[in-house]
């Protein structure tokens, strides 16, 4: 992740990152798993984020919806550096 961010701060004056922040699994509306869709990475809060309901069951589980928080960072040519 921290090369990619690496790479667009090169090919851009002011990159912009649109990136997954976390899954979450429901089962009947409660969160039943949480997982880290940046592995760990600490990037200051997004300029915008927003809540995606990507697969609702039976989409890609049977029985468990898939929703996705999603962060947008309009000016992403500083996050290389992010710890």
């Amino acid at each position: 992740m921290r090369s990619h961010l690496t790479w667009l701060a090169s090919v851009a004056d002011r990159p912009v990152l649109f990136s997954d922040t976390e899954s979450l699994w429901l089962k009947d509306g409660r969160v039943i798993r949480r997982e880290d869709s940046l592995w760990g990475m600490r990037l200051p809060e997004p300029d915008l984020h927003w809540i995606w309901d990507i697969a609702p069951a039976p989409e890609e589980d049977d029985r468990h919806d898939l929703r996705h928080t999603v962060g947008a960072w309009l000016d992403a040519s500083g996050l290389s550096g992010s710890a």
